[in-house]
């Protein structure tokens, strides 16, 4: 079974957006942008394989909104539907965890 995702990052001192995961080895762009649409955080494109998360928001809303949209890029690689009931309820959780974890591991 392939990775489903690999996060790539610069510098793990400081909390970092990656520029792009590889999700069942297909690799997808991160970009961060002043504006991300319309009262949202984030969207991906699913025929750019791009991921787009809004400037300016905390290392967790900016976390949180990555985790949100690669669950559409999971989603959209393996053809299956997870639901955006799901996507929300598990988004601000897995993202407490990753920051624990990220604490943990690099303070």
């Amino acid at each position: 079974m392939p990775v489903l995702y690999t996060i790539v990052v610069d510098k793990l001192k400081t909390m970092k957006l990656p520029k792009q995961l590889i999700i069942c080895d297909i690799i997808w762009r991160i970009e961060v942008r002043k504006y991300a649409g319309k009262n949202t955080m984030g969207y991906c494109d699913i025929n750019k394989r791009l991921i787009v998360i809004l400037k300016g928001m905390s290392d967790f809303d900016s976390l949180s909104t990555l985790i949100h949209e690669v669950n559409h890029a999971i989603e959209f690689t393996l053809n299956i539907k997870i639901g955006h009931n799901i996507i929300n309820k598990t988004e601000a959780p897995i993202t407490s965890v990753i920051f624990q974890l990220f604490k943990t591991e690099h303070t």
